[in-house]
């Protein structure tokens, strides 16, 4: 959390979680007084976050929809963030616009996913070697054989060109490496600690926008807007409904059939 900048320990802080899954992160924000919004297309992963939440007693607001269309109104929020969501499983040059669009004009925007290099390094079949796998120049659109779902990866250049023509300014790029206490999890082992203590195996990046500089006329209209909504503003937390869908499933792939649109209670 302390690579969030300071933000997280912020009381009061309006936060979005771009693909919450089960929303431990969030709630985590959530304990330390922030308000947090959880955005996520899969019913599933919902259903466990409210489980969590009546659990712990930490209330938050849950949103059935997919990060690259959000229905919360413009400038609702001081943080947008995900870690291995949206960053992952959306298009990217779908879901940063949409964080633009969900932040206030001093917001951030925090998110983390594979690094490059471990990208380069990824066999179709198999864990993260020492050889280059794979040109940078096929970054983008990736479906692994045998796997579930859709993935998207984008170059530091890519990344740096879409998040300047979305408003935003780079503040950081974090290599992240394993610790030497650090073992292989059971699940997600695809790459050895050995690998990742001397390669960065993922990467966190800080983003502020929309830039200062951005002229007034280029904002949307009404912004910023209060939040939390009250019940006349039209927006609600969306019903959860259990669904066997595999919860890897990209939010691109299933936008279609879980987004509803938002009506007054």
């Amino acid at each position: 959390m302390g690579r969030l900048g300071g933000t997280s320990t912020r009381r009061g802080l309006d936060v979005v979680e771009l693909g919450c899954g089960t929303a431990y992160f969030s709630a985590r924000l959530a304990k330390r007084g922030a308000r947090t919004v959880f955005v996520d297309p899969t019913p599933a992963q919902l259903a466990t976050a409210r489980r969590l939440e009546a659990e712990t007693g930490i209330t938050f607001l849950l949103v059935e929809a997919p990060g690259e269309r959000v229905p919360l109104p413009d400038g609702s929020f001081d943080l947008a963030f995900s870690e291995y969501g949206a960053s992952l499983w959306a298009d990217p040059h779908r879901w940063v616009p949409e964080a633009a669009r969900l932040l206030r004009p001093d917001g951030r925007l925090v998110f983390l996913t594979n690094s490059t290099i471990a990208f380069l390094c990824t066999p179709d079949v198999g864990e993260v070697g020492e050889r280059l796998m794979r040109p940078q120049t096929a970054m983008y659109r990736v479906e692994w054989p045998d796997e579930v779902g859709v993935e998207y990866h984008l170059s530091h250049p890519q990344w740096i060109d879409l998040l300047h023509g979305s408003g935003f300014q780079v503040e950081r790029l974090i290599d992240v490496y394993a610790g030497p206490e650090s073992v292989r999890h059971d699940v997600y082992g695809y790459v050895s600690p050995g690998w990742a203590r001397q390669l960065p195996v993922e990467e966190m990046s800080r983003r502020s926008g929309p830039r200062a500089t951005e002229p007034e006329s280029a904002q949307p209209p009404g912004r910023p807007r209060p939040w939390p909504p009250d019940r006349g503003t039209g927006y609600r937390s969306l019903p959860i409904r259990t669904c066997p869908r595999d919860p890897r499933r990209s939010s691109s792939a299933i936008q279609a059939a879980n987004t509803r649109p938002i009506a007054s209670p």
